[in-house]
């Protein structure tokens, strides 16, 4: 089980990596240009979007880097958030590489 916990942690970490890298993204991609050619609304919508993934991938990166015993217990809950945790991470590798 400890090394269930650690591939846990591990995983808690490359997330937060993936957010402190994500915010270097706006700079490097230039939205501001950008997302100045599109109706205020639109770019309201992006940010917002933007936020919310950014905020999720957080929240998913803090949970496993604290609480790897309750994601590894075998309670519903702990099958539930893991599978949710699962099926977010494979639907946005399959996007992110098959779709763009």
């Amino acid at each position: 089980m400890k090394t269930l916990h650690c591939l846990i942690k591990v995983a808690g970490l490359l997330q937060i990596i993936l957010v402190i890298g994500s915010l270097l993204i706006p700079t490097m991609l230039n939205w501001k240009k950008e997302l100045s050619m599109v109706a205020p609304l639109i770019r309201q919508m992006f940010w917002t979007y933007a936020g919310y993934i950014l905020m999720t991938n957080l929240a998913f990166g803090i949970l496993s880097l604290l609480a790897p015993e309750a994601l590894a217990d075998r309670s519903f809950l702990a099958a539930v958030v893991s599978l949710f945790i699962g099926l977010y991470w494979s639907a946005r590798i399959v996007i992110q590489f098959f779709l763009f």
